[in-house]
């Protein structure tokens, strides 16, 4: 038996580093061993935005408590008339199912994805990715920037896998914007695009300068990292070009004016045909 031990780092609430996990991985099976790398990286990954997801739920979880305080009150005077009930508790009732819809995007990457393709949406995607990390990107003032099509093309993979890419490089651009503290305006862009008849192309971009042409042809190698020590595994990347690879496309970084620019090329699906 071959074994291989995948080690990532554990933090606290407030985002400290608490502590340091592992997971031993059996690499005598090949595929069986790209999934349970792919697995292991996906709970690292999950560590790391735990904080983030406290934060998304807290703003759904306050509206809340603030409509049903409102709501108890008026009641407790007695003049709490029906339009304003209503509107009260239609008010409630979306923002908990925001809170559901964090709960569940949660949910699906934490488990292990289906061997099986499907068509899915890379806007739909997206939408999940930023539902995982929007709230915290707000937090730390960095606009985020969409351009995606009402009718997003699809393409044929796995949903969960594609979100655990698309989080991996959210992360990274997060990351070295953070690092660099004279950044005045702190941007990401995603976008969707079609590339060609049968191609569809994702974009996440940032503003925080590039990344260094010494290092750029060696950023999806396993366990490359720029990263300090107990902040980064070296997996991200590889395991995300991996999982791009096997949906049959390609993922390449390359540099701006302003900052690192990452291209996502998949090929298109033919929902019509699928369904016939």
């Amino acid at each position: 038996m071959t074994m291989h031990m995948v080690e990532f780092p554990i933090f606290g609430s407030e985002g400290e580093l608490t502590g340091a996990g592992g997971i031993n991985l059996d690499i005598s099976e090949p595929e069986e061993a790209v999934a349970q790398v792919i697995q292991a990286s996906k709970l690292a990954t999950l560590d790391e935005i735990a904080t983030s997801v406290a934060h998304e739920l807290n703003q759904p979880l306050n509206v809340i408590r603030m409509a049903a305080g409102n709501l108890l009150q008026k009641i407790r005077k007695g003049n709490a008339d029906s339009e304003y009930l209503l509107g009260k508790l239609e008010r409630i009732s979306a923002q908990t199912e925001r809170a559901a819809v964090i709960v569940s995007d949660m949910r699906m990457l934490g488990s292990k994805a289906s061997e099986e393709y499907s068509p899915i949406s890379p806007g739909d995607v997206i939408q999940g990715a930023l539902d995982m990390l929007g709230e915290q990107l707000r937090l730390l003032e960095i606009d985020i920037k969409t351009n995606l099509p009402r009718d997003c093309p699809k393409v044929s993979g796995h949903q969960i896998r594609l979100e655990q890419v698309i989080i991996n490089l959210l992360s990274n651009a997060r990351d070295t914007i953070q690092s660099h503290h004279d950044l005045k305006e702190k941007q990401i862009a995603l976008a969707v695009e079609s590339a060609g008849p049968g191609s569809v192309k994702i974009i996440v971009e940032d503003n925080a300068g590039g990344i260094p042409e010494n290092i750029i042809d060696h950023i999806f190698e396993p366990f490359y990292t720029t990263k300090e020590m107990g902040k980064g595994s070296g997996l991200g990347l590889s395991v995300s070009y991996g999982i791009i690879r096997d949906m049959g496309g390609t993922i390449m970084a390359l540099n701006t004016d302003q900052g690192a620019r990452f291209e996502i090329l998949l090929p298109r699906v033919d929902v019509s045909n699928v369904a016939g």
